[in-house]
């Protein structure tokens, strides 16, 4: 029965291990995707600052 019990434990402690890993990995891609939209790297972010940024040096070469 101890030896049951051992090995009960080794499966869980194994699963609970995969699952953490995965727990962990599943963050830092959000908080890498997070910090990238906040930065502007996003590609569809950048495009836009980049448009705004054009529009603007174009009004102020005019006037």
């Amino acid at each position: 029965m101890e030896f049951l019990a051992e090995l009960l434990g080794g499966i869980v402690e194994f699963f609970a291990d995969i699952w953490l890993d995965h727990v962990v990995d599943r963050f830092r891609r959000w908080r890498k995707k997070k910090k990238e939209i906040g930065s502007g790297k996003s590609p569809g972010m950048g495009e836009t600052q980049e448009r705004i940024g054009s529009d603007d040096s174009d009004r102020e070469k005019e006037t």
